[in-house]
This record gives C-alpha cells, structure tokens and sequence, in this order.
C-alpha cells in the first residue's frame, strides 16, 4: 500500500497524470464530442449512400462497419434512434460509436502530451490543451466550414478516419520509443516493441482498409523511421555517447526501427489488399480490388479516346462495351476535343 502511495505521488509530482484527472479528461472528451451526436444526428452527404449500399467503388472497412450495425439494429428489432430523426436507427448508432473513438483519440493524446512534460503545472496545461485543438476542429467543421457537420458524426470515412489518424500517430510516437529501448538483454522492453509494432500496424491496416490514399501514412512512417535512423548513426552520436560500444548500440537501435517500420508498413499494405480481395469475393463473387483504385486512369483514357479505339479490342463484347460508353460520353460533351 505503501509502495503504491508512493508511485501515485511520483505520478502525481511529475508529467503523468493521475487517475482522477485522466478519469476526468475523459468525461470532458466523452460530453464533448457525444453531445453532436446528440444534438445533430448522423449527418449525411452525397456520397454516404455509397458506403450504406457497399458500392464497388469503396474501400471494405466502413462498409462492413455500417452493414454489421444495420444487423445488430435489425437483429434487436430498434426501430427508432433516441434523440435523434435519423432515417435509420443504426446511422445513429454509428455517430454515437465515431463519437467515442473520437472522445478516445483526444483523450490519449491529453495523455500522451502530458507525459512528455517534466514539470507539473506544464504538463496539467498540456493534458487539457492537446484535447483543446481537436476540439476546435470538430467546432470550425461543424459552425465555421461549409460542410456543417463535425467529422465524427458524418456517416463518411472521414467519421472514423481522422480518429484513427491521431491515434496512428501517438502509437508511431511509442513505437519509436520502444523500438529504441529493445536491447538484446532487455526482454521486457522487447516485448513492449513487438507490442507497439503490432499496434501501429493495426491502426495502420484500418486507415488503408477506409482510404488508399492514407498509404501516404505507411510512407511517412518508413521516412520518420529512416531520418531516426540516419540520426543514430551520425558520427555526432559517438562523440555524445563517449565510446564506439554506445555508437554502435544506438546504430543497432536505428537500424531496427527503419526495418520494422518497413515491414509494419509492407505487412499493413498487403493485409489491407487481401481484405480487398476476400470482401469482394464473398460479396461480388470475384477476387476484385475496388473500382475505385482504377477509376481515375480508366477516366482519363475514355476521355482522350477516340472513336476508332474500338479496334482495340479483339473481343467483340469488349468493343461494343467501349462503342456504347464512347458513344454517351460524345452525346453528353464528355471527350477531350
């Protein structure tokens, strides 16, 4: 009891927040953004319907996400949404969830914040500071920009995504931490490294499954991860250090954070492609990536095309395919002239 008293004040006299004030953190956190989706609802936009109705051009994740809690809703016979006029039950219930992964998000990285102050009233103001800026994001998007909804209650990946984006970065920001401690002898420390990298690659695989385009995480991950490497090995660290052994010790530290950084990364993009292929094999049938990820080029080419490009293709079902889509782009305006 003694030694835990102890530990409480040493908490308590430095960075790390106790437990009544992360308790505390979290209520704030938790009212804040809940009361949106108590207030507004669910928000829809144009392209919600695509994730409601599971459209092929759509990443896997969100898609699954609103279609298990449309079952749940069907399966408990909820027929309507408490404070709320959402056309669905379950759009509610989505809000309300985004919510707390919201309510999460800015709670650790209170935490987080707080942890990386050494003295107390600095750190105090961090814990509620760090929170105070996804505040103001959530209160610009939903009374200053256009869009009028905050993200956490729109049914869009946007409701999800950026939540998982702050949490990807504070697991990154332990990682690289843990990674550093991972010494040969230290077996405590490499299981917290081992635990971290598994935690990266988790945030990692759901922001790929909502949005391809967050790769650009996987790649900004592999750059952190080579600059704290490049940093490890410049000869500056051996004069700090005081001995070869040190350089070479913190060399080996570097050289191990880029590597699993690049095998999270490569581990995330190729578990993300095969949901791809697995979800639209049980729903479409067919071993399929989404329409999507072709989309833009497929555009590009009907719209340089020309009328004999039909020659191109030797299968007569492709080229009338091609006539029939050539022919609606020319009627409508759409080619490049």
């Amino acid at each position: 009891m003694a030694e835990r008293k102890g530990r409480l004040k040493t908490e308590n006299s430095t960075g790390r927040p106790g437990p009544g004030e992360s308790a505390a953190l979290f209520f704030i956190c938790l009212v804040f953004y809940g009361a949106f989706a108590v207030i507004d609802g669910p928000r829809l936009f144009p392209d919600s319907q695509s994730y409601i109705s599971m459209g092929i051009t759509r990443e896997p994740l969100y898609p699954l996400f609103l279609a298990l809690l449309r079952r749940f809703a069907d399966a408990v016979g909820w027929q309507a949404a408490p404070f709320s006029s959402a056309p669905a039950p379950y759009l509610f219930l989505a809000a309300f969830l985004q919510s707390i992964l919201a309510a999460y998000a800015a709670y650790l990285l209170g935490r987080r914040m707080a942890e990386r102050m050494h003295e107390r009233v600095s750190s105090r103001v961090m814990l509620y500071l760090a929170p105070a800026t996804l505040f103001c994001v959530a209160l610009l998007n939903r009374f200053a920009a256009g869009r009028g909804a905050a993200y956490h209650v729109s049914i869009l990946t946007e409701g999800i995504s950026f939540s998982l984006f702050v949490l990807f970065v504070l697991r990154c920001d332990r990682f690289f931490e843990a990674a550093g401690r991972a010494g040969k002898s230290d077996v405590a420390a490499r299981r917290r490294f081992v635990m971290q990298a598994f935690l990266v690659w988790l945030d990692l695989f759901l922001l790929l499954s909502l949005r391809k385009q967050l790769a650009v995480c996987a790649v900004t991950l592999c750059a952190a991860a080579f600059v704290i490497a490049a940093t490890f090995a410049l000869p500056k660290s051996m004069q700090r250090s005081g001995s070869a052994r040190n350089c070479r010790g913190r060399g080996a530290a570097g050289l191990r954070i880029f590597l699993a950084a690049v095998c999270v990364s490569a581990l995330a993009l190729v578990s993300s492609t095969g949901l791809d292929l697995i979800y639209n094999r049980v729903l479409r049938g067919s071993f399929m990536q989404r329409t999507g990820n072709s989309e833009g080029m497929c555009c590009t080419l009907l719209y340089t095309a020309r009328e004999s490009d039909a020659e191109l293709f030797a299968d007569p079902s492709e080229r009338a395919l091609f006539e029939k889509v050539y022919a609606e782009a020319y009627a409508k305006g759409s080619l490049y002239e």
